[in-house]
């Protein structure tokens, strides 16, 4: 049987901490070696690390993918307003949860009928919901598609709010 006394504790550790150094030796080699053969391609990831393109005046910001961050034309989303009226109001409740940490989700969905005579229904702000009632006018704001605010519509023309009205109002079929 072969001595191995000379296997001590500071031995291991050397024989690790070398096999390790080789292998960080090869990887560098390694990539040295694949950085030679596309160095146009190195040197453009290179400067779009440290923030460096060749931007031929332009002041469009880029990421680092170099897909424009912002144009200088670009607008946010302009919300879409237009006189409503609430016709439904309802609280819906239900679990969302697991079996191990049941919750409880409360959605407030206001039913709104449009000028146009379409009927849309949104989930609304509590803070929103316990002010409106049945019946109440104003001024139904949507953005990209969704629920934004319901207003007191002052900002539209009167003319057009009292037209508005007289489509709910009951004495106009009668007459």
């Amino acid at each position: 049987m072969p001595d191995l006394s000379f296997l001590n504790l500071d031995t291991l550790l050397i024989l690790i901490f070398s096999v390790i150094f080789v292998g960080l030796v090869i990887g560098l080699v390694v990539s040295v070696r694949r950085a030679g053969k596309h160095p146009e391609k190195i040197e453009e990831d290179s400067a779009e690390a440290i923030g460096e393109t060749d931007d031929d005046g332009d002041e469009t910001d880029h990421d680092l993918d170099g897909d424009e961050i912002c144009d200088e034309g670009w607008m946010p989303p302009e919300p879409e307003a237009f006189p409503a009226r609430v016709v439904d109001m309802r609280v819906v409740t239900g679990n969302v949860g697991t079996n191990k940490r049941p919750r409880t989700e409360v959605s407030f969905l206001v039913t709104f009928l449009t000028d146009d005579g379409s009927r849309t229904e949104y989930p609304v702000p509590e803070e929103l919901y316990v002010t409106l009632d049945i019946d109440q006018t104003g001024t139904l704001v949507i953005l990209n598609g969704g629920f934004f605010d319901f207003g007191s519509g002052e900002e539209y023309d009167p003319a057009a709010v009292e037209e508005f009205e007289k489509t709910f109002d009951p004495s106009d079929g009668d007459e």
